[in-house]
């Protein structure tokens, strides 16, 4: 995660601004919740930059000495970029600069909340872009240019008022209003822009070059102008001469011609397709001539473990790519791109609601306090346990934990049956955490007894340190306890239970699933449209589609060794799950154009609780378009776009089985055992061992 600096945001309700909290862009370390080593870092941030200030800040004058220094660290920051050599700046750096912007932007929203929607966007598309971990010189400059026209708000910091109204009859706001209004249309419409342009292939990327740079300047130069819209909005009200601000957009002229160059700079793949085109006649024989495209494909891809030189294929989306006009693929990606950018800026919007009782009542009264289960709240502050607790000791103590419970509570039944007694009193789940020291946890039901013989350390272990760091932290536990996969009246031994048996089991039945549509779908060219035949035997026959069907092939049996009380269980939550699944490919057109999309509609980070159903999802939705291809005829791209989409999502999974077999072998386990039994053998064929 980039360092942003800690900063200052305010609570404001009814015109009063209360207290301040940290911010919570700063205490995530994703759009939807914290890490708990990063968290840990940020409280106690947070605890120092609340110990001077946990009174009420009454006055906007004590709101801005609170944050003068993350606002004077990101102005600061912006002028030293501009006054840097940028073109020898890498796009992580000017990205650390944009998101020191953003951190002081995000305080100033606090107080000018108009500004806030344009902000939240931003910040979306920066996330967006510091995931991929790309270095592009023209993504670099467009993203250099609107940060430093964002840097302009900055100036709100010595505005009081935004609803003074001026001599012309406006306000500030009012004026402002309009300019932001553009900027977020254009941060929208260059957010669209990187999304497509990292999603288009280096061959394309290369025809299209004119238009590509034509499109990339007319950005650069509508952000000069909002700048300078901005700029004039706030002039009346922050002692800025008019001779100073034209200055500024002279200097910023002078940028622009160096912007303007990086935009038009090849980078190293378009530089390796133009020698391919040059080699093959230019770029009129090339672009006519399909065989001539192809060997440019093959000369310049680059090959790995799920592409080698047969990957090398021109198909119908490739030459849609290269012979459409730009803006008509911009604007069919726009539709996309905006739900996923939405899902973004909603998390963010989500996370800004963190409250300064909170992070206080975290800070005084002990990481337990933050756990959302009772019982495992419970367990937490009788060890006495710290932010987080070796796995070894967690698992064990919470077998014991539920163990005892359960014997108590078959206990008091049998007293029950035998003295008419009234029950016991204990606090319910819904006990407010840290209410009462001595607080206890809610009962434990005799009827979840058989939960307990399907608890095995190996598998909790799995469920609940993902990262394999050895460690149980209060964000993972809250994460377990409180995911949306499971049915919410689901009882804390129940999804343990769960965790334990039923995901393998699961998994298992989705694997004969997608077995069984395969198998189905082998014998479909025989039935469509003479016209259709070559797209489905290009479908069948794809590297993607093979992974998939390996993943699900590497899954073990372990259904002789379940309890029986769990199949109920895994119905219950294979029906909520898909439904949950289908809701967001129906909105996305079982569409994944990128792994940006496949990291904001899915949880990437716990990828063995939905990759199955999602495959399964996925082909079952390409084996009704391949039955449609007995009756209709198929636009070429429509099994091109399937394939494009398994192969996004198997290369998480790739990701997956490369991260876990780096784990592996630093804990010095053996990796091939290991991979065999890690979530059932899912990942095994994706691993290092091969197929």
């Amino acid at each position: 995660m980039s360092d942003v600096p800690a900063v200052v945001t305010l609570s404001i309700n009814d015109g009063d601004r209360t207290g301040g909290i940290a911010d919570a862009s700063s205490l995530l370390a994703s759009g939807t919740a914290y890490k708990a080593s990063v968290a840990d870092q940020r409280l106690e941030q947070g605890e120092k930059l609340l110990s001077g200030i946990v009174g009420n800040v009454t006055d906007t004058q004590g709101w801005y000495t609170a944050n003068a220094e993350s606002i004077n660290a990101a102005t600061s920051a912006i002028g030293n970029l501009m006054a840097s050599d940028v073109t020898k700046k890498a796009t992580a750096e000017i990205l650390h600069v944009a998101n020191k912007v953003l951190g002081a932007l995000d305080a100033l929203s606090a107080v000018h909340p108009f500004i806030g929607l344009a902000v939240v966007a931003f910040k979306g598309i920066v996330q967006f872009e510091m995931k991929r971990r790309e270095n592009d010189k023209r993504v670099s400059a467009l993203m250099l240019q609107a940060t430093d026209m964002f840097s302009e708000l900055l100036s709100l910091n010595h505005l009081n008022d935004p609803d003074q109204v001026l001599p012309s009859g406006q306000t500030i706001r009012g004026r402002l209003q309009v300019t932001l209004d553009k900027v977020l249309a254009s941060i929208k419409d260059m957010g669209n822009c990187f999304n497509k342009y990292h999603q288009s292939k280096p061959i394309s990327r290369f025809f299209k070059a004119m238009q590509w740079e034509d499109k990339f300047i007319g950005l650069a130069d509508t952000f000069t102008g909002l700048k300078k819209d901005v700029k004039t909005a706030l002039i009346i009200r922050t002692a800025i001469r008019i001779e100073d601000a034209a200055t500024g957009v002279e200097r910023l002229d002078v940028k622009l011609d160096i912007l303007m160059n990086m935009i038009r700079t090849k980078s190293t793949d378009e530089q390796k397709v133009a020698d391919a085109v040059a080699l093959h006649g230019g770029k009129e024989a090339v672009l006519n001539d399909t065989s001539k495209i192809q060997e440019v494909i093959k000369a310049t891809m680059v090959i790995d473990k799920k592409h080698d030189s047969s990957s090398a294929r021109v198909d119908a989306s490739l030459l849609y790519e290269i012979r459409t006009p730009l803006e008509t693929q911009l604007a069919e990606n726009r539709r996309l791109f905006e739900v996923t950018l939405e899902i973004r800026t909603n998390e963010l919007k989500q996370a800004v609601h963190l409250t300064q009782e909170r992070i206080l009542y975290a800070l005084n009264k002990g990481a337990f306090t933050r756990i959302k289960d009772p019982h495992i709240r419970y367990i937490w502050r009788s060890m006495k346990w710290s932010i987080s607790v070796q796995t070894a000791k967690f698992v064990p103590a919470v077998c014991d934990y539920f163990s005892e419970q359960v014997e108590t509570a078959k206990h008091h039944e049998t007293l029950q049956n035998t003295v008419k007694s009234p029950p016991s009193p204990t606090l319910t789940a819904q006990s407010r955490a840290g209410d009462d020291e001595e607080e206890e946890p809610p009962a434990v039901s005799s009827d979840d007894e058989w939960c307990l013989s399907c608890l095995r350390f190996s598998t909790l272990n799995e469920a609940l340190d993902n990262d394999f760091n050895g460690l149980v932290n209060v964000s993972e536990v809250n994460h377990f306890a409180r995911s949306k996969s499971m049915p919410p009246d689901w009882s804390i031994l129940k999804r343990l239970a769960y965790a334990s048996e039923g995901w393998n089991l699961e998994r298992y039945e989705y694997a004969l699933k997608i077995q069984g549509l395969v198998n189905s779908m082998t014998y479909e060219p025989g039935t469509v449209l003479p016209v259709n035949r070559a797209l489905v035997v290009g479908y069948l026959n794809s590297a993607p589609l093979k992974w998939a069907t390996q993943i699900a092939r590497g899954v073990k049996d372990l259904t002789d060794a379940s309890a029986s009380e769990i199949w109920p269980l895994v119905e219950e939550r294979t029906a909520r799950h898909e439904s949950y699944i289908e809701g967001i490919l129906d909105k996305i057109r079982y569409e994944i154009p990128s792994a940006d999309a496949m990291s904001v509609h899915f949880d990437t980070d716990h990828l063995e609780h939905y990759i199955m159903p999602l495959i399964y999802l996925l082909l079952r939705h390409h084996a009704r378009v391949i039955r449609l291809a007995r009756k209709i005829v198929l636009d070429r791209r429509e099994l091109e776009q399937a394939s494009s989409t398994l192969d996004v999502v198997t290369d998480f999974a790739m990701a997956r089985a490369s991260q876990l077999g780096e784990t592996f072998l630093q804990l010095s386990l053996d990796e091939a055992a290991k991979f065999t039994t890690y979530a059932g053998g899912m990942v095994n064929r994706c691993g290092i061992i091969g197929w």
